[in-house]
């Protein structure tokens, strides 16, 4: 099925075949230009992106498909800096004979692309041409990113701002950077948070600190495993404790890299380097360093060359047993300080490296070792013996914080007192401390109470979660997003092929131990909650705009049915999803009639929810359900009607202004349809307007314009319009303190209310008729 995904491309093109092309038989040249091509095609493969296309001299490759990664952008300039020197140095000296050097010029852009649906994954959307114009604007050698790429890279990106540029088939200028240099080493998803602060984890920090208490009591080794979701706060907890611990213990910090370098030793290379830099600065020779540690082991210097060549800092292959050597280094630095070794991002660990840090656990004969392995929940899946030593160990599931943690973290945070906003993020982030920092920092910059949309980092992040189920698991959770963040699963079953309904349950079940929905049964009735609301959204968003529009229209069907079936007030709801379903159906160019159908039912389902709610005398709810079902009705007999009760809501609601104006329309669109009882109606509503807005004279026009009212609703056999038009007759009688008439009047005006079945109409004349006792005609006993 196709698909709405966030996406990374990259445009190259090879500047000098065309000068090549008239020096050259087309032969060699095109040997030339498949070697370079070939070049470049495992580049991208190896970064996990994929070739799209090639066209001409040019390439476009696309990072996010057929499954998007956290670091898509970042994995995309890698490729783009190795695709420059790949085809600047490998012409295989061809081009140089000539006098030419070939280059690239590249232009990198993320953004939303619809891709898939048939045999090749033919990525369209507007970011696949801003990524062709940079390539275009691009100066030879240069790599050009776009503002989104560079936002999701972060800080690893050193470049200098272009533009503002103007592009072909832009209205706006585009800005871009001009890529200088690329950090490469591993970092965390969506950037680094050590400045949050850390909240709510005052258990998880007291046991980690409990366990390098008796690693130093036991003098050996200790394990805690961190387990928990992305974005959950792993790393910041352990950060925090290694501040803390910073005078007493010496840190040995790796993280695995989450694909394709081929080391598996890579988190010890990060660690030995960060120790070295530590110890005697960054232009200290590794050797040197590490020789002067193990200066007090027999061959030293042989063993430190030995960790260098294990762990791909020192040129050549290891020669002895490195596993041995790594031992040897960690246990005599434990000597002198407790040693506090961290492996983060475990899940990504090959299986070598694990191996070998159960080799050092199990072998350790140095000084006090607390070994903390951070990982998401996958880990577990992956080594379910996860540590296979005899040690002490502890494993710390880390959970979303709870609420009043979330909201003191949002608080510290955001700089407003906007505590609707605070809220609404603390609800959509669903405790996620990077998801609750992410939406706070683009609030900053959002104005006034609204919700920040969601964070591109955030959304790659979760994007890349969704695309590692099992197709049939990703589509439970797309289409239980068309119902809500919380859904019954009977819905669900609605809105599922037919035969795939006897595995729902089987599916929902994996879906909660993968922790990405809740289950919420209530009494006999299954539902199912999303872990957080901003999965929803992705998950919705993933979905193309047709079948997001085929989706709600199954939906408000099934809902029709369960409120004949059980007499359900859901018109509310009818009435949403069927807007939905017309604005998509419009986006994506469907036929107008059936657009115009999908309109026309949404507008009679708010129409119907709007009088209920006029009923109940919820008067914002009426001015909401009713001005958007009169955005709906356009051309429809219900509009005047519709118009005149929104009309009379705006009026209680007090925006006289905006009452005017829809009541003169309703009464226009009455008369252009010669629909006399909606006329009447309205002429009613702009009566008790005027009577707010323009109170002199009125008597006489209510007197005159109610008068008509009657004749004509009596005319019609309309009990509703009767009813209001005796009201405002009572009113004119109470003006002039003729309280015999207002009991006439209000008497009238109830028993034909309670005849239109309209309770609220009849219940407020009740309550009028009991106020009126108090003034009128009263039998006083001699």
């Amino acid at each position: 099925m196709a698909t709405r995904k966030l996406v990374t491309v990259v445009f190259a093109d090879v500047v000098g075949s065309t000068q090549l092309g008239e020096m050259l038989d087309p032969e060699p040249l095109r040997e030339l230009m498949l070697a370079a091509f070939r070049r470049i095609e495992a580049i991208v493969a190896h970064h996990g992106g994929t070739v799209e296309k090639f066209i001409g001299d040019a390439v476009m490759a696309v990072f996010g498909i057929p499954a998007a990664h956290e670091d898509d952008g970042l994995r995309a300039l890698r490729a783009a800096v190795e695709m420059r020197g790949a085809v600047a140095g490998g012409d295989d000296g061809i081009a140089e004979r000539h006098g030419i050097t070939l280059q690239l010029r590249i232009g990198v852009n993320s953004g939303e692309v619809m891709t898939g649906g048939g045999r090749q994954t033919l990525v369209t959307g507007d970011a696949v041409n801003l990524a062709a114009r940079l390539e275009q604007r691009a100066a030879p050698g240069e790599i050009l990113v776009g503002p989104l790429t560079a936002s999701l890279v972060g800080d690893a990106l050193a470049g200098d701002p272009v533009g503002p540029l103007t592009v072909k088939g832009k209205q706006a200028p585009v800005t871009a950077v001009r890529l200088r240099t690329l950090d490469d080493r591993p970092r965390p998803v969506a950037g680094s948070r050590r400045t949050t602060p850390l909240i709510g984890r005052d258990d998880e920090v007291a046991r980690l600190d409990a366990a390098l208490d008796t690693a130093v009591a036991r003098g050996g080794p200790v394990v805690v495993t961190v387990l928990g979701g992305a974005g959950v706060g792993k790393s910041r907890l352990v950060e925090d404790c290694l501040v803390r611990w910073r005078s007493r213990t010496t840190p040995f910090v790796g993280r695995c890299p989450p694909y394709g370098r081929g080391i598996t030793y890579w988190p010890l290379r990060e660690a030995v380097q960060r120790r070295v830099r530590e110890l005697s600065g960054a232009d200290a020779d590794p050797l040197d360093v590490l020789a002067d540690v193990l200066s007090d082991v027999p061959g030293g210097r042989e063993l430190a060359a030995e960790v260098l060549g294990f762990v791909g800092l020192r040129p050549g292959a290891a020669t002895g047993d490195g596993s041995s050597a790594v031992r040897t280094l960690l246990e005599v630095v434990s000597r002198h300080r407790p040693l506090v070794v961290v492996l983060d991002d475990a899940q990504w660990a090959e299986p070598g490296l694990l191996d070998l840090v159960e080799h050092v656990l199990r072998w350790w004969h140095g000084g006090p070792l607390l070994a903390v392995v951070l990982a998401r929940p996958e880990f577990g899946r992956r080594r379910p013996d996860w540590p296979d030593v005899d040690l002490p160990n502890d494993t710390i599931r880390l959970a979303g914080l709870e609420d009043a943690a979330a909201d003191r973290l949002a608080r510290a945070l955001l700089d407003d007192d906007a505590d609707d906003r605070r809220a609404g993020i603390v609800h959509a982030a669903g405790g996620n401390p990077l998801f609750i920092e992410e939406l706070a920092r683009v609030a900053a910059s959002t104005p006034g109470d609204e919700l920040p949309v969601l964070p591109a980092g955030v959304r790659t992040l979760l994007t890349a979660r969704l695309d590692a189920l099992t197709p049939p698991r990703r589509a439970v959770l797309q289409r239980a997003a068309v119902i809500g963040e919380s859904f019954e699963d009977t819905s669900l079953a609605a809105l599922t092929p037919e035969r795939e309904v006897p595995d729902l349950p089987r599916r929902l079940v994996a879906l909660v131990e993968d922790d990405l929905l809740r289950s919420d049964a209530v009494g006999a009735v299954g539902r199912h909650q999303f872990r957080h609301l901003l999965l929803r959204d992705v998950s919705y968003e993933s979905l193309p705009k047709g079948e997001r529009a085929r989706l709600h229209r199954l939906l408000a069907d099934e809902m029709v049915v369960l409120a004949d079936r059980t007499a359900v007030e859901l018109d509310a709801l009818v009435g949403h999803h069927l807007e939905l379903a017309a604005d998509l159906a419009a986006q994506v160019g469907a036929d107008p009639s059936e657009v115009a159908t999908l309109a026309t039912r949404a507008g009679h389902a708010l129409h119907r929810a709007g009088l209920v709610s006029q009923a109940r005398g919820d008067v914002p709810g009426t001015v909401n359900l009713l001005t958007r079902a009169t955005a709906r009705l356009d051309g429809d007999d219900a509009l005047p009607l519709a118009l005149g009760t929104l009309g009379s809501a705006l009026t209680e609601a007090g925006d006289l202004a905006t009452a005017r104006s829809v009541l003169d329309r309703a009464v226009e669109v009455a008369e252009q349809r010669g629909d006399e009882r909606a006329r009447t109606h309205a002429g009613l509503f702009r009566l008790w307007w005027e009577s707010a807005a323009e109170p002199a004279g009125w008597t006489a026009r209510a007197r005159t314009e109610a008068g008509r009212a009657v004749e004509v609703a009596t005319r019609l056999g309309d009990d509703l319009g009767l009813a209001r038009a005796w009201v405002v007759l009572a009113e004119v009688a109470w003006s002039a303190a003729r309280f015999a008439d207002v009991e006439d009047a209000l008497e009238r005006a109830t028993v034909h209310a309670r005849s239109a079945g309209d309770l609220r109409e009849e219940a407020e004349n009740v309550a009028a008729l009991t106020a009126t006792a108090v003034e009128g005609p009263l039998s006083v006993a001699a």
